[in-house]
């Protein structure tokens, strides 16, 4: 699972898929991994959305909902306070 993951690769396929959080037993500070879109579809992290328990969020590092592409990624890590916040990159 994430608890113990350094890598999670998304396939997205058939449609654009909007993720609003992550929902990690055990999750503490300082605790991230890399996240890539491998599929032939948009994914969309939801920023701060309110479909998510509050320790579930993801706050992204534009403020705003954030499309990843296909073949694109960024970190995500955990902070103290209880949200998932991303760092940006390409990984084409």
């Amino acid at each position: 699972g994430i608890a113990s993951a350094s890598l999670v690769q998304v396939t997205a396929t058939g449609a654009p898929r909007t993720i609003t959080g992550f929902a990690v037993s055990g999750a503490g500070e300082n605790q991230w991994f890399i996240f890539v879109n491998t599929g032939g579809q948009n994914i969309i992290l939801a920023h701060n959305s309110g479909s998510s328990a509050s320790g579930n969020k993801i706050n992204t590092h534009t403020s705003a909902d954030f499309t990843l592409a296909p073949a694109e990624g960024l970190i995500l890590f955990y902070t103290a306070a209880a949200v998932w916040r991303t760092l940006g990159f390409n990984a084409s």
